[in-house]
């Protein structure tokens, strides 16, 4: 979801060092979002302390931001991570990034060509110096994402308020085909919106996801995370940016600000909020009274002519502990119409036969823990532009529900095709989809869930798009999706963006594949696009041919010595 960034001035909280800091590490160590570092200790009073005055569990400390410490003995009750003890006792929100002005380059780590300038000071920035994102890209594309990163220590979410990232940025030159991100381990936030190369400061701030806390299983004060920006490798390496970011800080959010993780806001319709819409008029995209399950309030998107257009959105705050997340929802689809379901850039289709029913979508892996949204639009069969339809598609009951049928896994979300949940990767196509999940047993490699490609004319080769986020190298073996295939003569497949091995073959039995993954992005989602291919030019597209079947099974992410460790 690309977040929506405001114009506003940045306000830095006043604090400095403790009495003794004089030179330039000690000075950068104790500011932390502008404010000392926090200190343990003994909250007052307890919920329920032993006879000894000893805490066992993070529940017995009174104070919502205080954990139980397990270190000394008696255990005791101290601030959680970013927070520190006010002067009642309270403990309250001090910060948790260090240095967030670049004043030095102590606290930071830097790649790509990146660089902490401690002097830079223009007109609008908060304070002295900015992280700078600086360069001329030419080819051969650099080895190295560039990257401005330090760890922290986050508390659980359980013990915290929710977060935003708040970060005061500035674009020179346009970066198209790079995307400016900042985020917590493996969750990402847009920092960058079109037209706003002016020259000028702007801020932006992004509510923190459920995966961006430390896990509820650590312990203490909370668990290290790795804090990043960066400016993911371009396509194109012959072009300029120059982006700078002058102070970034995490703070607590504004009452109403976030999403609270598993919770869709108004999934039901019954209440008001939650949803946007957008359709051009005639057609018609609003929560309707009576059209819902039972008669209730529903989300109605009526499309009146073939090339219309009506779509809806909710946002979501998908949780980090649940083992198979999906999202559920009721759908009334009327025939000859197709139901577009989008979770961040991944989509599904339920395909329209007038009945009302559950329909359950597996959460991509990667999108764990993360804020997206669910966004939905109405699409009808092929014909003229000119066709009137006067179809009808209606949302209601959207909830984010733990579904065992998504599998277990948690880098890769049904990768068996097990689930009989629609298929989360492609749109398909109307009337007839190319690409469906198939339970059949004796079609598959496992199981008895299978992905089946259809090939019946040229240049319409249909294709599925995984994101996944790619596992360590493990000594001289580098990152790697491997996979299942059985492809019947004359049909081909290919992984856009990435490597396969060994050799393909198209004899109708099943073979291993190997796709190598880029070992420079090891938190940033990276997309693999399964396309069953055919040799046919644009301008022989559409003609009919002989029908061939592809077959895809037991997806998995492992690491491969055929695959590199570093590029």
């Amino acid at each position: 979801m690309r977040w929506i960034v405001g114009v506003g001035l940045l306000v830095m909280a006043c604090g400095g060092p403790g009495q003794g800091a004089t030179d330039a590490a000690a000075i950068d160590a104790a500011l932390v979002d502008g404010a000392p570092p926090d200190a343990p200790f003994d909250a007052a009073p307890d919920a329920s302390l032993d006879a000894t005055g000893s805490c066992g569990q993070d529940s017995d400390c009174a104070d919502p931001h205080a954990v139980c410490d397990l270190t000394p003995s008696p255990h005791a009750c101290v601030c959680a991570a970013g927070y520190a003890p006010d002067l009642t006792g309270a403990c309250t929100w001090s910060g948790i990034i260090a240095n967030p002005g670049f004043t030095s380059t102590a606290s930071w780590t830097t790649a790509g060509g990146t660089v902490v300038d401690p002097a830079l000071d223009q007109l609008g920035m908060s304070d002295l110096g900015a992280g700078m994102f600086d360069g001329d890209i030419k080819a051969p594309c650099p080895t190295d994402i560039m990257r401005i990163a330090q760890t922290i220590e986050m508390p659980r979410r359980s013990r915290a308020e929710p977060l935003v990232i708040e970060a005061s940025y500035r674009i020179i030159t346009e970066i198209p085909d790079r995307t400016m991100q900042l985020g917590i381990g493996t969750s990402w936030h847009d920092a960058t919106a079109s037209g706003l190369y002016d020259y000028t400061w702007h801020t932006t701030r992004a509510c923190l996801g459920a995966g961006e806390y430390a896990p509820e299983t650590t312990t203490g004060r909370g668990g290290a995370r790795q804090f990043s920006m960066v400016l993911a490798p371009p396509t194109l390496c012959l072009i300029t940016s120059h982006f700078a970011i002058d102070h970034v800080q995490i703070v607590p959010a504004s009452p109403g600000e976030c999403l609270t993780p598993g919770v869709v806001p108004n999934g039901d319709a019954e209440g008001s909020g939650g949803w946007s819409f957008d359709a051009a008029a005639p057609a018609s995209a609003a929560i309707v009274d009576g059209v819902g399950v039972g008669g209730s309030r529903g989300v109605q998107l009526h499309l009146d002519s073939r090339c219309g257009y009506t779509a809806a959105m909710v946002p979501l705050s998908i949780p980090a502990d649940l083992a198979s997340p999906a999202i559920a929802l009721s759908a009334t689809v009327a025939t000859g119409a197709a139901l577009e379901l989008q979770i961040g850039q991944a989509y599904a289709q339920v395909d329209g036969d007038g009945q009302r029913a559950t329909v359950h979508l597996c959460i991509p892996s990667y999108q764990r823990g993360t804020l997206s949204a669910l966004r939905t639009r109405v699409r009808a069969a092929a014909g003229t532009c000119s066709d009137v339809v006067n179809l009808d598609a209606v949302l209601d009951d959207v909830a984010i529900v733990d579904d065992p049928a998504c599998g277990s896994d948690p880098q890769l979300a049904d990768g068996g095709f097990e689930s009989m949940t629609p298929l989360v990767g492609t749109a398909g196509v109307i009337p007839d989809s190319p690409l469906v999940k198939v339970h059949d047993a004796s079609l598959a490699h496992t199981g008895s869930g299978v992905l089946r490609y259809t090939l019946n004319t040229t240049c319409g080769g249909p294709r599925w798009g995984l994101g996944v986020i790619a596992p360590a190298p493990t000594g001289t073996e580098g990152p790697a999706l491997a996979f299942y295939y059985k492809a019947e003569p004359g049909s081909g497949l290919s992984i856009l963006g990435f490597s396969l091995s060994p050799a393909y073959i198209s004899d109708g039995q099943w073979h291993r594949g190997i796709s190598c993954l880029d070992p420079r992005l090891p938190d940033i989602p990276q997309w693999a696009d399964f396309r069953m291919s055919d040799p046919a030019s644009a301008p022989n597209c559409g003609l009919p041919v002989a029908e061939t079947h592809l077959y895809l099974d037991d997806v998995t992410l492992t690491t491969d010595p055929s695959c590199p460790t570093h590029l």
